[in-house]
């Protein structure tokens, strides 16, 4: 779902909020009782985030300066959803996690792991997906060519500055309890 900006924003600051967990991988069966059982549920605040609709704000996301980076981080913003997937779709990715999910559970029905210690892996293995889509270890400079101009699109956008990462937290925070 697509959400607005205030505040003066540019409409290029707008951002959809994408699942950390795809939704493909609550239609699976046999992974879909243990999300539930672990705490993960496809609507929560937890299992959505904000990420930029324009790669002009992803880039300034990057190229901003670290404390508004953490604060943005912080409050849940990601960089890119598709980051780290081969061919950047939702397929491959729910495939890739729920290959993970479905080792976890192979481990405790074989009695390598206990219930709890399967659940446990199962929330790391979401914080750390959310971790993955927040792009933290994205260099800036992998967003530009070798003649530094923007591999995704215009870069005419103002610095993402201290106070417009505050109006689009504040928005995806009133977004969320919609």
């Amino acid at each position: 779902m697509a959400y607005p900006v205030s505040g003066g924003l540019t409409p290029e600051f707008a951002y959809d909020f994408h699942p950390v967990f795809p939704a493909r991988l609550f239609e699976l069966r046999d992974i879909r009782a243990v999300l539930k059982e672990a705490g993960v549920a496809l609507d929560s605040k937890e299992n959505r985030m904000p990420v930029f609709r324009h790669g002009a704000a992803r880039l300034a996301f990057a190229e901003a300066a670290d404390r508004v980076k953490e604060a943005m981080w912080n409050a849940g913003w990601g960089l890119n959803a598709e980051f780290g997937d081969e061919d950047g779709s939702e397929d491959n990715r729910a495939e890739r996690l729920a290959a993970r999910i479905r080792e976890k559970i192979a481990a405790e029905r074989a009695g390598l792991i206990s219930h709890r210690a399967m659940l446990h892996g199962i929330k790391q293995l979401h914080r750390f997906e959310g971790e993955r889509m927040k792009g933290r270890m994205i260099d800036p400079g992998a967003l530009r060519d070798h003649e530094g101009e923007s591999r995704t699109g215009s870069t005419t956008l103002k610095p993402l500055d201290i106070w417009r990462a505050q109006v689009l937290i504040n928005s995806a925070d009133q977004a969320h309890c919609q």
